[in-house]
């Protein structure tokens, strides 16, 4: 099985899945901006707040809920890239605790250490940004995970940011640091745009695409498979 085409095949489906369902949500906000039919303000209305403003935030959550479910679809991809390769190559685990513990990191790290183990892969000569693909295993679990039914908005919580104290998935004029943490485990909301979504895709092609020579290698016996994964 070609896993890495399959894993392709999927990250590109959800881009264009993005680039077909964004302009509807970007198309609404631009109206109501610009006070453009169906969204223009009669000249009796004299209240304060813009008449179409939770239309606005509406469209503006709609693109939000959709480029969080684009990155979570890309980082249970991934997920099944790896699950799929653990399959074909015979990894076994020397007990189900073995396995627990190795993936109570979170499953990107937990097969990092897996093929540490079995095939001493030199993870230091990986191209890709780890810390980046990280976070877009954490921002799915917080999309799937959410922790108020008051809101659509889903933010990074204290572990997230405690991790990555610069969090990838902010707004690109939003400049997050060690000096504000305080404000930041209540404020600091999950946006992921376009250039997020391709950026997390590119570095999921930049690891299965140096991991590939590697698994093969494994495939064909080129590594010693002969000790269960501790």
């Amino acid at each position: 099985m070609d896993v890495y085409r399959y894993l392709q095949q999927r990250t590109k489906f959800v881009l264009e899945y993005y680039d077909t369902a964004a302009p509807a949500f970007i198309e609404r906000k631009c109206q109501i901006e610009a006070g453009e039919e169906p969204y223009k303000t009669p000249s009796w209305y004299d209240d304060d707040e813009p008449m179409f403003l939770q239309d606005w935030l509406d469209a503006d959550l709609g693109l939000d809920v959709l480029g969080r479910s684009c990155v979570s679809i890309v980082s249970d991809s991934l997920k099944l890239y790896f699950q799929t390769w653990e399959k074909n190559l015979g990894l076994k685990w020397r007990s189900k605790t073995a396995e627990k513990k190795c993936f109570e990191d979170g499953y990107l790290n937990g097969y990092r250490k897996a093929f540490t183990e079995v095939f001493n892969f030199p993870w230091e000569r990986c191209p890709a940004d780890f810390a980046i693909l990280e976070q877009a295993t954490l921002a799915r679990n917080r999309t799937h995970h959410p922790d108020e039914i008051t809101s659509m908005d889903v933010d990074h919580d204290g572990p997230f940011l405690e991790k990555h104290p610069r969090p990838f998935f902010v707004e690109p004029d939003q400049k997050l640091t060690r000096d504000n943490m305080t404000d930041l485990f209540t404020i600091a909301t999950i946006k992921v745009t376009r250039d997020h979504l391709v950026e997390v895709i590119r570095q999921t092609d930049l690891l299965c695409g140096w991991l590939e020579e590697r698994l093969f290698d494994g495939y064909y016996g080129r590594y010693d498979r002969s000790k269960d994964v501790e």
